[in-house]
């Protein structure tokens, strides 16, 4: 408090009928709530932008990591499981960075047919991976004959596992994309 505050609170508490030590101990009383008001609450500390920032940094690079940990998880998927569209997701990505990952794509399409026949999963899920396999090799400008040599082997082990209509979807496939090679 400044002294003329101080005075004049002195003089206001004197004319309200407190005597001098009552005006005193009210005089510090004013004082020390003064204090109170201008100080800063114990343990507070001024933080810095950065340390503002600190929480939402952290936030950020938590769902980074969970984010890439459930791509990295999502490239052992199978058609029809939840993190499937995830898988295909990071990979059309893939291909749009580097356009020579489309191979790499075209021998993944064949080996999960081949997973698909020998888990036996339904046709549908079988046939809808062989026309995404299609859509792979017809895309596929390479003419990379060891990536087709693979796709071929995997589409015929799995020709090999599958009932006669799967058989038939197969030696379709196979049979359409003859120009390829």
């Amino acid at each position: 408090m400044t002294n003329y505050s101080h005075t004049k609170l002195r003089r206001e508490l004197r004319s309200a009928g407190a005597s001098a030590a009552e005006s005193d101990e009210l005089l510090a009383v004013a004082s020390r709530l003064q204090a109170l008001k201008t100080a800063q609450p114990a343990g507070h500390i001024v933080r810095s932008r950065w340390a503002r920032l600190a929480p939402l940094a952290a936030t950020a690079v938590v769902f980074l990591v969970l984010g890439m940990g459930t791509v990295s998880y999502a490239q052992s998927s199978l058609p029809g499981t939840l993190l499937y569209p995830v898988k295909r997701m990071s990979e059309n990505a893939a291909v749009a960075m580097d356009p020579s990952y489309r191979a790499t794509l075209m021998m993944r399409r064949a080996e999960e047919v081949n997973q698909l026949v020998a888990a036996h999963a339904n046709t549908h899920t079988v046939q809808a991976t062989l026309a995404d396999y299609k859509v792979e090799a017809s895309a596929y400008k390479t003419k990379d004959y060891a990536a087709l040599s693979y796709c071929k082997s995997a589409l015929q082990q799995a020709s090999a596992k599958a009932t006669p209509h799967e058989q038939q979807m197969i030696a379709s496939t196979l049979n359409s994309l003859r120009d390829i090679d």
